[in-house]
C-alpha cells in the first residue's frame, strides 16, 4: 500500500512539473512579450543597445536634459562619442534612476552584446533621504520586477503578489524625517545644529537675503531645498546607495567590464551663496568618499562635482543636475578625457563649433514705428551699428540691438560693454543708454544709463562706455534689447552702436 501511494505522489508531482512547463512555454511564447511593454517598457531602451556598442552609459534625466537656447541639445552620451568617432558609445536612460535601478539595468544586458566599458551615472543627490526615500521608488521598483534572474512565470507571479517595496507617500514622509533626525552630523569643527531638521529649521527663520540685504522668501525656500537636499554624510558602511553601487561593482567584474563612475556636477556655486561654508564642506567631503572609496575598488571615478558654473544649471529654482549645453560638454569632455586609460589611441580632440553664435540665431531690428533700419556688422568679437540716428522726442528711439531668445550669446556670457559714440548739439540732452529685457517668465527688465556725463562738451563724438554684469534670471528672457532712448527736445546724434559679449 505504500508503494503504491508513493507511486501515485510521484505521477501526481510528474504531472504537475509537466503543467507548470506547458504554462510557462505558453506564457513565454503568448503573454510575456505584453506584460513586458505594459510593466517594463525600459527592455526596450536595453534591447535598442546595438550589440557592437563598445561604451555603454547609464544616467538619469541629467544625461538628456537641454535648454531652449542650445544650439547643440545631445545627450552628454553622445557628446562623449565626439571624441571617440570610432567607437560606438550607447545609452541606457531612465528619468529618476539610482544605483539600484542602474545595477537591474546591467544584469538584463544580454550576454551577446560587446560592451567593454560601462559609464554609470554617480548622483551625490541620490544619497540623500529624500531620493532613497521618494515617492517615485515604488514605481521604479514595480518596473523591475519582470527583468529579474528568474524565469518569466516565476516574476510575474513575484509581480502579481507585487513582490517589491510598496510604501505611502505618508510612510516615505515619516522615513524622511526620522532619517533627517537620526543622522547626527559629526564634522570637524564646532557648528550649532546637530541634524538636517534643526539646520533647516534655522535656515527658514533666519532667511535668505537679497541684494539690498532684505529677506527674500524664495532665495529662502531654495536655502531650505540645499540644506534638505546636500547637508548628509555617507557612511561607506550603512547607506543603501553604497550597497547598489557595490553590486554594480560586482556586476561589472562578472561581465568582465571596465567601470567608470561619473559624480555629477552639483551647484556648488549655488549653494555657497546661498547656505554657505558648512555645506560646500559636507559636499566636498562626500565626493571624497566616494571617489576614495571606489577608486580602492578599481573604479575610475571622474570627478564632475564642481565641473559646471552656476548660470550653466537649468533648474534655478530647485536642486537638480540639468545642464545647458556648456555645462554638458564640460561633463563630457573631462569623462572622454579619462577614458584615454583603455582608449587613448582612439581619442581625438574635438572643439564645438561656435561659428554661428554671432550670426542668424540672433536678430538685429529697429522695432519702434520712426527708428532707423539697422545695418550691423557681426564678427565672433563683437556686433555693431554705424548707422547714424538723430533721437529726440518725436522719434525717441535709436536703432535697436534686438536678441531672440534662440541666441546662446545672453545665455554663455557672463557680461557686455557698450560703446556708444553720440553727440549733442545742445546742452541739457538727456538721452539714455537703455537695457530692456522682457519674457513670460521673467520680471521686465529696464534700466537706462545717462549719456551726457560731460554736459559741457557739445558738437563733438563723445564715446560712452559702459560694462553691464548679466543678471542670472534675465538669461531666460524671451527677447534683449539694447538702444539709445531721448525724450527730450534737443537732439542727440548716434553715431554707432558696437556690443561686445564677454564670458567674465
Amino acid at each position: 500500500m505504500f508503494v503504491s501511494m508513493l507511486k501515485k505522489i510521484i505521477k501526481d508531482i510528474v504531472a504537475f512539473v509537466i503543467v507548470m512547463l506547458i504554462i510557462a512555454w505558453v506564457y513565454n511564447k503568448w503573454f510575456f512579450e505584453a506584460d513586458l511593454q505594459t510593466h517594463a517598457e525600459m527592455i526596450n531602451t536595453i534591447r535598442e543597445v546595438p550589440e557592437h556598442t563598445n561604451i555603454l552609459y547609464l544616467g538619469e534625466s541629467s544625461n538628456y536634459t537641454s535648454h531652449p537656447s542650445d544650439t547643440d541639445k545631445r545627450r552628454i552620451s553622445a557628446m562623449i562619442g565626439d571624441y571617440y568617432p570610432q567607437l560606438v558609445v550607447g545609452d541606457i536612460t531612465k528619468p529618476a534612476s539610482h544605483a539600484g535601478i542602474y545595477s537591474a539595468f546591467l544584469q538584463a544586458i544580454p550576454k551577446s552584446t560587446q560592451i567593454e566599458t560601462v559609464i554609470v551615472t554617480l548622483n551625490l543627490r541620490s544619497f540623500n533621504a529624500q531620493w532613497i526615500y521618494s515617492d517615485l521608488e515604488t514605481s521604479l521598483q514595480k518596473s523591475l520586477v519582470l527583468l529579474r534572474d528568474y524565469p518569466p512565470i516565476v516574476n510575474r507571479a513575484l509581480l502579481s503578489f507585487k513582490s517589491y517595496p510598496i510604501i505611502s507617500k505618508a510612510e516615505n514622509q515619516e522615513l524622511i524625517f526620522d532619517k533627517w533626525e537620526d543622522d547626527t552630523f559629526d564634522l570637524p569643527f564646532a557648528f550649532p545644529y546637530k541634524d538636517v531638521r534643526e539646520w533647516d529649521e534655522a535656515m527658514a527663520t533666519k532667511g535668505a537675503k537679497d541684494e539690498q540685504g532684505n529677506i527674500d522668501y524664495k532665495l529662502t525656500e531654495l536655502a531650505c531645498h540645499y540644506v534638505k537636499g546636500y547637508a548628509f554624510q555617507i557612511d561607506t558602511s550603512d547607506n543603501v546607495r553604497i550597497d547598489e553601487f557595490n553590486e554594480i561593482v560586482e556586476v561589472a567584474k562578472a561581465r568582465n567590464w571596465q567601470l567608470v563612475f561619473n559624480l555629477m556636477a552639483e551647484n556648488v556655486e549655488k549653494a555657497q551663496e546661498l547656505v554657505g561654508d558648512t555645506l560646500v564642506y559636507m559636499m566636498r567631503e562626500n565626493a571624497k568618499i566616494l571617489k576614495s572609496y571606489y577608486t580602492q575598488k578599481g573604479v575610475l571615478v571622474v570627478d564632475n562635482l564642481e565641473a559646471v558654473e552656476n548660470r550653466q544649471f537649468i533648474d534655478q529654482s530647485w536642486t537638480t543636475e540639468h545642464y545647458a549645453e556648456k555645462g554638458r560638454r564640460s561633463i563630457a569632455n573631462n569623462v572622454a578625457i579619462a577614458l584615454q586609460k583603455w582608449y587613448a589611441k582612439d581619442y581625438e580632440a574635438y572643439t564645438p563649433d561656435t561659428t554661428a553664435l554671432m550670426s542668424a540665431d540672433s536678430v538685429f531690428v529697429a522695432p519702434y514705428s520712426g527708428a532707423s533700419t539697422a545695418f550691423w556688422q557681426r564678427t565672433p568679437a563683437y556686433v555693431a551699428t554705424t548707422q547714424i540716428d538723430s533721437v529726440f522726442d518725436a522719434q525717441p528711439f535709436s536703432t535697436t540691438f534686438v536678441m531672440s531668445k534662440e541666441s546662446r550669446l545672453l545665455y554663455d556670457k557672463q557680461s557686455i560693454t557698450i560703446d556708444v559714440q553720440h553727440k549733442s548739439n545742445t546742452q541739457g540732452a538727456t538721452a539714455k543708454l537703455v537695457i530692456e529685457a522682457n519674457g513670460e517668465f521673467i520680471q521686465k527688465y529696464w534700466k537706462s544709463f545717462d549719456l551726457n556725463t560731460n554736459e559741457n562738451k557739445t558738437n563733438q563724438w563723445l564715446n560712452f562706455h559702459h560694462r553691464f554684469t548679466i543678471p542670472d534670471y534675465i538669461r531666460q528672457a524671451d527677447e534683449f534689447k539694447i538702444y539709445v532712448y531721448n525724450n527730450g527736445k534737443p537732439s542727440v546724434n548716434i553715431k554707432g552702436i558696437k556690443v561686445v559679449f564677454h564670458q567674465y
